[in-house]
């Protein structure tokens, strides 16, 4: 009983999981039904299709009630209403060719009446670009009928009538239109093409340019004081740099505002934010009707209003806001525009003067560039010509990539050209152009084979030693074999066989590698002891094969040694050492040793083949030119050799060319001053030698000099006698790891020694000092000397510096003493140069300086009487009547100055002042006068002084120093005397 109520449990869970199940695909086919009947409609065409730009919109078909979310590239049905959600930009493209942008905040219903679209706008802002079809728009009551190529703009807002921009209780719109309860109100702004409006049973024809202002309640159109003509509302412009985008505005303007106010311009406003709570730029026209404003990248929202007396006087003083707030909102014209940075594509692959190759399938190019954000495709060219014309190939993608396989082997230039849908720009900005080549290669080459080397030994194991000292070899581990070869950039894989066969037709390894070596583990393949053949074949990404040589090898499981040790691969050697020098090599094979010497890497003609017991064998005379060597044994019928070496033997260094002295020139040795040899350098020399020989003498040099880096050696002959000479100088070159050392060619010359004795200066001396009196009047004389009688000399004085402007004297051939002549005061400088008659030049290798003194004074005579602080009183003068002055000769003197002076306090009574009273000039040799003008001497203090003088030529030459002495006369001073009125005279 109870395994029949099991059985019936689990058929009633059977039932109800089928059940659930059936539930399930019924609910999820419901839910597809209802979906596709949200989005589409089966049985209908569509009138247009609606794409998006930013976020999305909502849809709600004509005959239900419920709003749905569209999809990008979703149909639009006659009849639909589509709005846009805050921020969402919509495109709707009609069947007739009519587009029309949609902005946020946008409700509008699609209909397809007689063949044309037609538009029911109640609120937002739309921007319509008509076809070859034409198309209405109906708000409210009013129809505007769209003329073909047609563009025209049209906002519809619920505002007040006079509502202030920014104010209290409003709300800006994305245009930056107010928005607020009232009447809805809407602006017609026709860009480009013409347009009917029917509005109050009359209709209007609207121009490019002109902007209106309608009503819901279908009155005709207000005039506005301003219409902006561009940019449009909405615009977008694309941006090829990161510089700001030059766009420009332009507007038309009535001569008075709605109010009746005069215009004098407008104000142009410029904010980054929608409310114009921060305004970046502001700008006021007058005059004009067009501008051209600098916009950065990015979303800048703009807005316009006539400029009144009013609103300028508000805005000297107000903020923006408070200087519209006399402006009527029809007079305020706004608008966003968004500059979209769309940099140029740049090409990045293939790289500027890339190189495909291929053999026999052409190469698949992958081309890419930088991707532009705005854009919606590609245009990619290819030409044979720099210039890009007649494209081969003219492909259009929606990637920044794409391959191509068709081209053949040459060179080609491509480039790239956006596609942007936006303002139906279209093709515009290509990338610079970038070249790059496919090369068509010869035939795969065949791998170089390098390790084993043809005929080498190849060790399988390794020895293993005991850790006992005294213990012998065992049994080593296995050691892997290497097998390389050159890599090969084209290659896709390696094919390596190897095996006992030469012709390899059953190869015992056959192993696929892509690398340019192999490993072979003896332990899990094993290498019996013998010869073995190996060869590689390379295969490249298109199939083409290349099979190299056979190369043969004998692999051993035994620990031996066969290399050669010196000299090295690539070693320089003399060829005056290749008889010292010796071969070394190291071998523990228990076979002959035959050492090899031949002129070519294949030793098919060996110079020699000798079979030595000894590990070393000596050299013989060899020539210049390139050798190899090496050793050979053989064993087990296949002939071991070690790789070949190369030996380069050299002829001696060249021979260094003399410089100075030249051959059979002339040494010209000058006074503690060292000659200089100097010769050519010669390649590959480390250093020289130099040797001195009498020419009488060639058996024993008289200076020599072994290492010497450069090409100039400074020799001291000043103890050399004057004769001929020979010297010899020769180049080495030191020993290295890689060459031997080397001696040259001796070059031999000669020459003659002369030594040369410059002009000696004598006098004036060095740093002499002139008494400028004897300068003057006696100059001296300049004396100079010379061992070598001169061809040719000159002899020049300069005063202040060494400068032909500064010359005072100068001779050409002088006489060896010259008379000065008259020097005044200052430093001088002289020399003299000259040349042998064989051209040497002897000159003087000093230039010598003197100095002139100034003219001295003469010293003062000393005064002898009257004696300092004489007094010469009433007494004095009863019994003379004159002074007598005397004093000392000076010798020097050619005239004496007697002067008398009277000392008068000044009237401050701090100095006193001398006024002379008395001068008298007097023949040498005077030594005392007799001074007779006694009235010139009044009561008070004198001094006086007699001053020595020396005449030349009849004119004054020196002053003298002055030496004064006082006296005093003490005179009673007189009384005034008293005059009578002696009244009137007779005879007067």
């Amino acid at each position: 009983m109870q395994k029949k109520r099991s059985i019936r449990s689990k058929l009633t869970e059977t039932a109800f999981v089928l059940s659930c199940i059936a539930g399930a695909v019924f609910s999820i086919w419901m839910f597809r039904k209802a979906l596709n009947q949200a989005l589409y409609k089966l049985n209908e065409t569509p009138i247009a299709t609606i794409t998006f730009k930013y976020k999305t919109a909502q849809r709600k078909f004509l005959d239900r009630m419920l709003w749905d979310r569209l999809r990008q590239n979703s149909p639009v049905y006659e009849g639909d209403t589509i709005r846009t959600a805050p921020q969402s930009e919509a495109t709707v493209y009609f069947s007739d060719g009519n587009i029309m942008e949609l902005y946020e905040n946008t409700l509008a219903r699609l209909s397809l009446q007689e063949n044309s679209a037609a538009v029911d706008f109640d609120s937002g802002r739309i921007n319509v670009r008509t076809g070859d079809s034409g198309m209405k728009i109906r708000t409210g009551s009013s129809v505007l009928r769209l003329e073909s190529g047609t563009s025209v703009s049209a906002a519809g807002t619920a505002a007040a009538p006079k509502a202030q921009p920014g104010a209290a209780g409003t709300e800006t719109s994305s245009a930056g239109t107010p928005q607020e309860a009232g009447a809805v109100a809407f602006r017609i702004q026709v860009q480009t093409g013409s347009a009917a409006l029917e509005a109050g049973g009359e209709e209007y024809v609207l121009e490019a340019g002109n902007t209106s202002v309608i009503s819901a309640a279908g009155s005709g159109p207000e005039p506005v004081s301003l219409a902006a003509v561009s940019p449009a509302p909405e615009a977008k412009f694309l941006n090829y740099s990161t510089e700001k985008l030059p766009v420009a505005f332009e507007w038309k303007l009535s001569g008075a505002t709605g109010s009746g106010e005069d215009v004098t311009g407008i104000m142009l406003e410029v904010s980054s934010r929608k409310d114009f709570s921060l305004i970046e730029e502001k700008y006021a026209f007058s005059d004009v009707q067009s501008a051209v404003i600098n916009m950065p990248a990015g979303i800048s929202y703009w807005r316009m209003y006539p400029n009144t007396a009013d609103t300028a006087e508000t805005a000297d003083s107000q903020s923006s806001v408070d200087a519209q707030s006399s402006v009527a909102d029809s007079s305020i014209v706004s608008g966003r525009v968004n500059v979209l940075y769309a940099p140029v594509p740049v090409p990045v692959a293939p790289a500027d003067h890339y190189a495909a190759r291929y053999r026999t399938k052409k190469p698949s190019v992958r081309f890419i560039w930088t991707e532009s954000e705005w854009a919606t495709s590609y245009e990619l060219e290819v030409a044979d010509n720099p210039q890009m014309n007649n494209p081969i190939i003219r492909q259009r993608s929606p990637q920044s990539s794409s391959i191509i396989s068709l081209l053949e082997e040459g060179r080609y230039w491509w480039r790239v050209t956006p596609y942007y849908t936006i303002n139906n720009t279209g093709f515009t900005s290509p990338s610079s152009v970038s070249s790059f080549s496919i090369v068509k290669s010869g035939e795969l080459p065949a791998p170089e084979l390098l390790l084993p080397v043809h005929d080498g030994l190849v060790h399988t194991k390794l020895p293993e030693i005991s850790s006992s000292k005294t213990a012998e070899n065992t049994a080593g581990t296995f050691s892997n074999v290497h097998f390389s070869w050159k890599d090969n950039p084209e290659a896709a894989s390696y094919t390596v066989k190897i095996g006992k066969d030469s012709r390899l037709s059953s190869p015992a390894i056959t192993e696929t590698v892509s690398d340019n070596y192999y490993i072979l583990n003896p332990a899990r393949t094993p290498l019996e002891n013998g010869r073995w053949f190996w060869q590689v074949t390379v295969s490249d990404v298109e199939g083409n094969t290349a099979v190299s040589p056979v190369r043969q090898f004998l692999a051993i499981d035994a620990d031996i040694e066969q290399r050669t040790l010196f000299p090295p691969d690539g070693y320089r050697l003399s060829d005056s050492r290749t008889q010292d020098t010796r071969y070394v090599w190291k071998t523990n094979m228990p076979f002959a040793t035959v050492f090899q010497l031949a002129s070519n890497a294949s030793f098919e003609d060996c110079i020699i083949s000798q079979t030595v017991a000894a590990s070393s064998m000596n050299g013989r005379a060899l020539m210049p030119g390139e050798y190899y060597w090496r050793i050979s044994a053989e064993a087990g019928g296949m002939v071991l050799n070690t790789p070949a070496k190369k030996l380069i033997v050299e002829a001696p260094l060249g021979k260094p060319e003399c410089i100075i002295p030249e051959e059979g020139g002339r040494a010209v040795v000058r006074p503690a001053t060292p000659f200089e040899f100097s010769w050519q350098p010669v390649e590959g020399a480390d250093y020289y030698q130099i040797k001195i020989y009498a020419s009488d003498n060639l058996d024993k040099s008289v200076y020599e000099k072994n290492f010497i880096e450069g090409q100039t050696s400074s020799v001291d002959m000043d103890s050399f006698p004057e004769k001929s000479y020979s010297w010899s100088v020769q180049a080495f070159r030191e020993e290295t790891p890689s060459s031997s050392r080397s001696a040259g060619y001796l070059g031999q010359y000669s020459f003659t020694m002369r030594k040369l004795r410059p002009i000696d200066l004598i006098y004036p001396a060095k740093n002499e000092t002139i008494n400028g009196v004897t300068a003057i009047k006696t100059p001296g004389e300049i004396r100079w000397s010379a061992v070598d009688s001169p061809a040719e000399s000159k002899l020049v004085v300069y005063k202040n510096s060494v400068s032909e402007q500064n010359i005072v004297l100068q001779a050409d051939n002088p006489k060896q003493t010259v008379k000065l002549p008259r020097l005044y005061e200052g430093r001088y400088f002289w020399t003299v140069t000259g040349r042998t008659i064989d051209d040497l030049d002897i000159s003087s290798r000093e230039v010598r300086r003197f100095t002139v003194t100034s003219v001295p004074k003469l010293p003062a005579p000393a005064p002898v009487s009257p004696a300092a602080k004489s007094v010469f009183d009433s007494t004095y003068f009863r019994n003379n009547r004159e002074i007598t002055f005397r004093w000392k000769p000076e010798p020097s003197a050619d005239e004496y100055v007697l002067r008398i002076y009277r000392t008068e306090k000044a009237r401050s009574r701090k100095r006193e002042t001398a006024v002379a009273v008395f001068e008298k000039s007097l023949p040498r040799g005077t030594t005392q006068f007799l001074f007779t003008e006694l009235p010139l001497l009044t009561r008070g203090s004198f001094t006086w002084s007699v001053e020595a003088r020396s005449l030349f030529e009849g004119a004054l030459f020196q002053e003298g120093e002055k030496e004064s002495s006082e006296f005093e006369i003490d005179l009673p001073e007189l009384k005034k005397p008293s005059v009578h009125n002696t009244g009137t005279l007779y005879g007067k």
